[in-house]
């Protein structure tokens, strides 16, 4: 029998998951905080080493250290300042420091396997070697040797498993030095049957790491306490469920309406070919619905891009990932076999074969600059023949395209799609992140029912417009649309207005859609279907505010379990509204 002190050998078993994968990592130390204000010092004036140590109040021979090694980087150089011996930023240096550049670093690249497990209770994160893992028959071993076995049940949140959440998950175990760039999706193995091991001896615990928290400390303590019934501890997680915030989260932006405001479609096919003829790196396009003569019109533009080094990943959304609709999957299935003929796309350009359920339209692309932009709006970019008007915003500053990016990785972080592309664009949404935010607007992405507290925001606090466009009005169209509307009406006394395309669902009945104008004028609201079709989708009020967005508010309903289903962007400020209305006037007499 197993014993410790005359007393069977007291275990907890901790229920958690096991993640393992191939890992491409980047090797190298970066640089501090210190060590960019020391360059930035140097590039004002040359100093020597003793007086930038006076004026940081640091040592001198940490002012030496970091010297040395920049000079190895051509950063720094040494020069005689009245006979001493000083140094100064390089003219290489220099202009580091002026663009705001990252400061520069021997990395290597290289790949391992590494592990990580999750304890189920708290979802902290170990490396697999700190800690001793094994499986149920290891549990019943124990059990036969004499052991007083503790084995935990978790129940309620569940430890989330998206491609975002792993990449940080790798990264947390990693050395300080190395940096994750992505993992093997191929390599990828999940198992969610086994325990981490802790023994106790006396008030110790051993197995767990000194990282642990207290409250999976204080659990373990508390299933070590009772007594060994036969029966497993029943506890309840305490993992976060993460919820979504139900407004935006505003960044300021620089925005100019008169080029990044994209209405009607000409300007978007002139804004999608702009995208692909600058990108030198990567494309990330989902779109919604798809059609193999769309990207036939665009190939030569994607050859074009791969030659100048892009890669492209394309996604779709018609149907859901369970049922997707048949006639886009054929469509991206005749896209799929003209990529693979083609010498010039295959390997460089995917089309991903599994919907991803969402009704969201978005590009993210390199500029060709050394940036980022992003595309967020009504349009299908490999489905719409951009005959009809459409409405399109171009971001380009780093705050609000590190929130497209974010919601892109989310939106494809599902079975099926290989979680390279979410651990890339994870990983750039947090270097975008970085970067400070500027400009006289402010925008944030909006996503599911996002769009509903926008809603009633905008008819709560309207003081002088309030318009809808929806591509489709139909059963909704009261809940979602009308009645928002007729609230703004009660409060002003003016007359807000529903615009939309065509009529869906009950509403494309004979005279249903007549029925609803004369219903919705008696609650004061102009509900107004132009003579000219349109597929543009947006809500504006006052004179500063704009969502742009994918979502049909005058006839679909959100599900808040498709977080990601509909994507836009708020942005607000610089009289956007205003000045959206006035595009909108050489299609909308009415206006």
């Amino acid at each position: 029998m197993i014993t410790s002190k005359s007393r069977p050998l007291a275990i907890a078993a901790i229920p958690i998951l096991r993640v393992s994968a191939r890992v491409v990592l980047e090797k190298g130390r970066g640089w501090s905080a210190i060590d960019e204000l020391v360059l930035w010092a140097f590039s004002i004036k040359a100093r020597s080493a003793t007086q930038m140590a006076s004026e940081l109040n640091l040592p001198r021979r940490v002012i030496l250290e970091i010297v040395y090694r920049m000079m190895r980087f051509r950063l720094i150089e040494a020069v005689l300042l009245h006979g001493v011996p000083a140094f100064q930023a390089t003219v290489y240096g220099s202009a580091i420091v002026l663009h705001g550049e990252e400061i520069p670093t021997l990395q290597r690249r290289f790949s391992r396997k590494i592990a990580f497990v999750v304890d189920k209770i708290t979802g902290t994160v170990f490396p697999k070697r700190d800690v001793r893992v094994e499986n149920a028959g290891a549990l019943t071993a124990f059990k036969e040797s004499g052991a007083a076995v503790h084995e935990i049940e978790v129940r309620g949140q569940k430890v989330q498993t998206s491609p975002s959440q792993n990449v940080a998950r790798f990264q947390e175990i990693l050395n300080p030095d190395e940096t994750l760039i992505y993992f093997d999706g191929d390599t990828l193995i999940e198992r969610d049957d086994e325990y981490i091991i802790v023994t106790a001896d006396g008030h110790d615990l051993r197995g767990l790491p000194a990282k642990a928290p207290a409250q999976l400390k204080s659990q373990v303590v508390y299933a070590l306490s009772l007594p060994v019934s036969g029966k497993k501890v029943v506890m309840n997680s305490l993992i976060s469920k993460g919820d979504e915030p139900i407004v935006p989260l505003m960044a300021r932006i620089d925005f100019d309406p008169r080029t990044d405001l994209i209405v009607g479609g000409q300007e978007h096919m002139d804004a999608f070919h702009a995208i692909l003829a600058t990108a030198s790196r990567r494309i990330y396009l989902h779109s919604s619905f798809l059609k193999k003569d769309s990207f036939d019109n665009v190939v030569d533009l994607m050859r074009g891009a791969v030659r100048r080094g892009a890669r492209i990943d394309i996604f779709w959304g018609a149907g859901s990932p369970n049922e997707p609709k048949e006639k886009t999957l054929l469509e991206a299935t005749a896209i799929s076999k003209a990529i693979s003929g083609d010498d010039s796309l295959r390997g460089s350009v995917t089309i991903h074969l599994r919907s991803t359920g969402s009704h969201a339209k978005l590009i993210v692309a390199d500029d060709g600059l050394g940036g980022w932009i992003g595309a967020i709006g009504s349009c299908s970019w490999l489905f719409s023949k951009f005959d009809r008007l459409e409405v399109t915003a171009i971001l380009r500053s780093p705050a609000i395209v590190a929130q497209l990016v974010s919601s892109f990785c989310k939106l494809i972080a599902q079975p099926g799609f290989r979680p390279e592309v979410g651990s890339e664009l994870y990983l750039l949404g947090n270097a975008l992140r970085l970067q400070p935010q500027q400009g006289k607007m402010t925008a944030g992405v909006v996503s599911g029912q996002m769009h509903e507290a926008l809603l009633r925001h905008a008819s709560g606090t309207a003081e002088k417009r309030f318009l809808i466009a929806s591509d489709r009005l139909g059963n909704a169209a009261f809940a979602n649309a009308i009645i928002p509307a007729e609230h703004f009406h009660s409060r002003t006394g003016l007359t807000p207005v529903v615009v939309y395309s065509q009529n869906s669902g009950a509403i494309a009945e004979a005279g249903a859609a007549m029925s609803v104008a004369v219903e919705a004028l008696a609650r004061g609201v102009q509900v107004v279907s132009p003579s000219e079709s349109f597929h543009a989708k947006f809500l504006l009020w006052g004179e500063d505010d704009v969502v742009i967005t994918s979502l049909n508010m005058g006839s679909a309903t959100i599900s808040p379990d498709l977080p990601m289903g509909e994507l836009g962007v708020h942005l607000s400020g610089s009289q956007i509204a205003s000045h959206l209305i006035d595009r909108l006037r050489g299609w909308w007499a009415f206006l």
